[in-house]
């Protein structure tokens, strides 16, 4: 049953879904917490995804091409970039 979930299209309609409930989620959670004792766990920050070569990278090109898609950005760094 669940291997049947695992073919592009499905992966496409599923990254769809979540783009629409997650690409406003730091917002929807900052409303939630204004006033509250929680408000000051909610904070903006980056995250960084890391390969140990281009070519892992690359092999990865299929989520970044579904984030890009769904208006997700990001910044490329290169080696020299990170250290």
């Amino acid at each position: 049953h669940t291997l049947r979930m695992c073919t592009r299209q499905k992966t496409e309609e599923i990254a769809a879904a979540l783009a629409g409930i997650i690409s406003d989620s730091l917002e929807q959670h900052q409303a939630l917490a204004e006033g509250t004792g929680a408000e000051s766990f909610v904070v903006p920050c980056e995250y960084l995804y890391a390969y140990k070569n281009r070519r892992d990278f690359e092999a990865s090109s299929f989520g970044f091409g579904l984030r890009r898609k769904h208006g997700f950005t990001w910044r490329e760094l290169n080696d020299a970039e990170l250290h």
